[in-house]
């Protein structure tokens, strides 16, 4: 049976795009979110590693992409209450992109995929 058939692809499909979209936008934009002399990067240079393993089901990177995504909900969660109110629209929209990735890992039809053979 073809991926893109099995129940629970898209729900995936579309959780790695986010997750590549949230690397690929804190690397490149990184002034939208902290001042030019700082630094953030989500995921660092893994996601889109990550994002294609969660595609082709690899074993355990289901549970490795779930911890990521919450010490990166932590993270952004911290950096939107604690700094100040620069940035805190930006901060605000990465913190629900974030938030939905989360969330959507966690969906039955995410890991109804993910544990398919």
């Amino acid at each position: 049976m073809k991926l893109y058939q099995q129940e629970g692809f898209w729900a995936t499909f579309i959780a790695a795009i986010l997750l590549i979209a949230i690397q690929l936008v804190t690397y490149y934009f990184k002034e939208f979110f902290v001042p030019e002399t700082g630094n953030l990067k989500l995921f660092g240079g893994v996601g889109v590693i990550l994002a294609i393993a969660l595609i082709f089901k690899v074993k355990l990177v289901w549970y490795v992409l779930n911890v990521l995504s919450f010490l990166c909900l932590l993270l952004v969660t911290l950096i939107v209450f604690w700094h100040g109110q620069d940035f805190l629209l930006a901060r605000v929209v990465l913190l629900i992109a974030v938030l939905s990735l989360f969330v959507l890992l966690l969906s039955k039809p995410v890991k109804t995929y993910v544990n398919s053979k």
